[in-house]
């Protein structure tokens, strides 16, 4: 098996969990919005990521680059795998890029969860 070397992603927000803090990821590719998830906590925005990858990585990376994936992902390295996976994923098939962001929301303004995958 060769080493990967992914390409530079960004890293997925880091910031301490806080009411009214929403943990937000979207997924973009050429067609457009790929999947979108918004979470009261980043330990949750990862996993759902980490989902999204797993289900993916066998279509949109090359084999040994999914059994990476998958790998990481049996081993709890969660992060890792969805780092990885957005630093390879475009080799083979469509590019795709994911953007995240913390949402700080109004005390005196309910914010709903949203978990949409587009198609």
């Amino acid at each position: 098996m060769r080493r990967v070397r992914p390409r530079a992603v960004p890293a997925i927000v880091r910031s301490p969990a806080r009411p009214g803090t929403l943990y937000t990821g979207v997924v973009g590719g050429a067609d457009g919005v790929r999947f979108a998830v918004m979470t009261a906590s980043r330990v949750e925005l990862v996993r759902r990521l980490a989902d999204y990858a797993l289900r993916r990585s066998g279509h949109a990376l090359w084999a040994h680059h999914a059994r990476y994936v998958r790998a990481l992902l049996a081993r709890g390295e969660l992060e890792a795998a969805v780092e990885l996976y957005f630093g390879l994923v475009g080799e083979r098939w469509d590019e795709e890029w994911l953007v995240t962001d913390v949402v700080e929301t109004s005390r005196s303004r309910a914010a709903a969860l949203v978990d949409a995958e587009c198609a």
